[in-house]
């Protein structure tokens, strides 16, 4: 199990799970944010499988839910949609393709704060670093 931020490469804010609700944001990275900015991701098998993506704080499992993405309670390997396969990207940055639905999890939208799946060309909205 790793523990880390995600840092999106574009917005330079952390994946921040704070909002008290299943939404999720990319807010100012801070020491104040505490535990809704650190996350964990389980490897679900050994040769470098899928993941589960958990927020240190809620204890919730990042979601893919077309368009977007949530924070829900974990059920495990056996929910796909709850499964993360990371691609390398540009500068050691990742991005992060979701099992049950196509597409990346990318901060985008109207408002840049949103987080969703996208299948666009992946650009820096759509990548990650720690």
């Amino acid at each position: 199990m790793e523990e880390r931020r995600f840092v999106n490469v574009q917005f330079g804010g952390c994946l921040d799970a704070s909002s008290g609700d299943e939404t999720l944001a990319v807010m100012p990275c801070s020491a104040e944010a505490g535990d809704y900015q650190v996350w964990y991701t389980i490897q679900s098998d050994l040769h470098g499988g899928p993941m589960q993506i958990i927020n240190k704080a809620t204890g919730y499992c990042l979601e893919g839910y077309r368009p977007l993405v949530l924070q829900e309670p974990c059920y495990g390997a056996s929910n796909p949609t709850q499964q993360w396969n990371p691609v390398p990207g540009d500068g050691g940055a990742v991005s992060y393709e979701n099992y049950a639905y196509p597409g990346r999890m990318t901060q985008r939208g109207a408002s840049p704060w949103t987080i969703g799946l996208v299948t666009d060309p992946l650009d820096a909205r759509g990548l990650w670093a720690r």
